[in-house]
């Protein structure tokens, strides 16, 4: 994704008329979105929660619609991947090798756990190929642990996004441990405990949920347009994940994507004698300053999370250069952010319907980032106190 410093000028359709806040207006304002969910909490109290559709704010939390997450998703399997990890008596530095044998040779062998969820695997970059929702599971899992050419990888060194490998890996290591399917272990270990389990759904809940008609697109599909498409995903009890095949059909709201990442371990409302104590804190910096080749800039990452990096120079800005350094959530290829600042104790998301280029996705997720801080972070409250 690129940065830059105004708005491409593109043509785009009427601007709906609809202004409940700033923040909604600086969203909605430039006409990219004719639809939104907006969601910012800050001190534990909620100052923004709305949805528009079409230009008409509707429903509440409850009644919301639930959309494709895409990589917003990531930090709810990293979050059952290391619950998985500790009650098996397992940690960080588990060598996945152990647990997955077909990572032997090539210096996949070196690969722990926290490689995966740092992207320092040692890969190359494995986008999201158009065939990913339909592919068979073992033979999209084989294909995610190959090495090209005769270099074997170098993991725990450079870093490199994955986008489809990150959830062949934790997926498979999650269902080795455990013998279970990963929508079953994520719906049973981290949504039910968090009380996100009407509000997140996967695997048999996705279907149920779209059988009752409460999977959204928006207009006219936009949310889940190309491989993402809701409509082309089907629930397949035979298959080893029910057809699940990472964010792509993990179906969620804004407002439970924010709730979930301030319940991380080092997150504002982590619960220390909750069901993810002893658990290593996924909200701090586990890789700091490195490049990263997917994103050719320096970006600092927690456990499963993208860590705010603006220090490092502007392109490397992940939420708003007013965010702290210890501010950490998720972005996706889509118009959809979500991030926790424990310094400023705000917790926000925001999602548009448009289907924007990358550049044109970039500036909306710093922007709208950046208008919840202008509206609903105090003006003299420091970005950074830490320094």
């Amino acid at each position: 994704m690129s940065s830059t410093s105004t708005p491409p000028t593109t043509d785009r359709p009427e601007v709906p008329e609809v202004s409940p806040c700033a923040s909604l207006d600086s969203i909605l304002g430039n006409g990219w979105h004719r639809s939104a969910q907006v969601y910012a909490r800050v001190d534990g109290v909620v100052v923004l929660d709305v949805e528009v559709v079409d230009g008409t704010v509707t429903g509440t939390t409850a009644e919301r619609r639930l959309f494709p997450l895409l990589s917003a998703a990531k930090p709810i399997v990293a979050l059952a991947a290391l619950k998985v990890c500790r009650d098996a008596g397992l940690g960080c530095d588990h060598p996945l090798v152990e647990t997955i044998p077909e990572l032997t040779g090539h210096g996949r062998e070196r690969i722990r756990l926290r490689d995966v969820l740092t992207h320092q695997t040692g890969f190359p970059s494995l986008p999201t190929g158009a065939d990913l929702v339909t592919a068979n599971w073992a033979e999209g899992f084989a294909h995610a642990c190959q090495v090209l050419g005769d270099e074997p990888i170098h993991p725990g060194g450079e870093a490199c996004y994955q986008e489809s490998r990150y959830w062949y890996l934790l997926g498979e290591f999650i269902t080795r441990v455990t013998g279970r399917p990963v929508p079953d272990v994520v719906h049973s270990e981290v949504l039910r405990p968090l009380g996100l389990d009407e509000e997140i759904v996967l695997g048999r809940e996705a279907a149920d949920a779209r059988r009752d008609g409460r999977l959204g697109d928006f207009e006219s599909g936009d949310l889940s347009a190309g491989p993402a498409a809701s409509a082309s995903w089907v629930y397949r009890p035979d298959d080893p994940q029910y057809g699940w095949r990472g964010g792509v059909n993990t179906f969620g709201s804004v407002r439970a994507v924010a709730a979930l990442l301030a319940a991380l371990p080092g997150g504002t409302d982590f619960q220390f004698d909750g069901p993810f104590q002893d658990l290593p804190t996924m909200a701090d910096a586990w890789r700091t300053g490195t490049r990263d080749a997917y994103f050719s800039c320096r970006r600092d990452w927690g456990l499963g999370v993208m860590m705010e990096s603006a220090r490092w120079g502007r392109r490397s800005v992940v939420f708003s250069q007013r965010a702290s350094r210890h501010t950490y959530g998720h972005l996706a290829r889509k118009a959809v952010a979500a991030f926790v600042d424990p310094v400023n104790r705000l917790a926000a998301a925001v999602l548009g319907s448009g289907d924007l280029n990358g550049i044109e996705t970039t500036y909306f997720q710093r922007s709208a980032s950046t208008a919840i801080y202008r509206e609903f972070v105090a003006a003299n409250r420091p970005a950074d106190p830490a320094g």
